[in-house]
């Protein structure tokens, strides 16, 4: 009885051992989530997810999800991911990135292999935003950018009240590259 039970065991982890496995690969530290596919008539589509990780200060995923809720494709680095989406008339994906140590903030290209094949940085002392990095039937980049100014307000009336002559003011700015 014991040499059966023995033989049970090792044909059964034999064939464990070789079987497949339908567990699909995913990040370690990629944290659980719940998929829920609300039109079932959805085929052969992918979702692009850049969970944003609010109190997190380590890594940052790029995820493309398969039509049943499994990670098909990850990125892991130790920067800021946002943006993360298609543009099918480059046949090209866009994400940004921001550094964590430090305001820099870079928009990239990759083709439908996702390699890196160009990126975009803010020029003229504004800073990067996370959102809005666009591509024109044109061929030309866009980016939104933000700069700091200190202006005089002292003459401009501000919901009844006059600003001061050193008042900080934040403006959006939309940069444009050719390719």
């Amino acid at each position: 009885m014991t040499r059966l039970i023995l033989l049970l065991l090792f044909v059964e982890l034999h064939f464990a051992g070789l079987s497949q496995n339908f567990n699909r690969p995913a990040p370690n530290s990629s944290g659980q989530y719940e998929f829920v596919k609300i039109d079932t008539s959805v085929q052969n589509k992918y979702y692009l997810h850049t969970p944003f990780p609010i109190l997190s200060t380590g890594s940052n995923f790029l995820y493309l999800i398969d039509e049943d809720g499994y990670i098909a494709w990850w990125s892991e680095h130790l920067k800021k991911f946002f943006d993360f989406k298609y543009h099918p008339e480059q046949n090209e994906y866009l994400f940004t990135r921001k550094e964590t140590n430090g305001p820099s903030t870079y928009h990239f290209e990759m083709d439908n292999s996702f390699n890196i094949i160009d990126s975009i940085k803010s020029v003229n002392g504004a800073d990067g935003d996370i959102h809005e990095f666009q591509i024109f039937p044109n061929g030309n980049r866009c980016i939104l950018t933000s700069k700091d100014s200190i202006m005089d307000l002292s003459a401009v009336l501000i919901n009844g009240t006059f600003g001061t002559a050193n008042t900080s003011v934040i403006a959006s700015i939309i940069q444009e590259f050719n390719p």
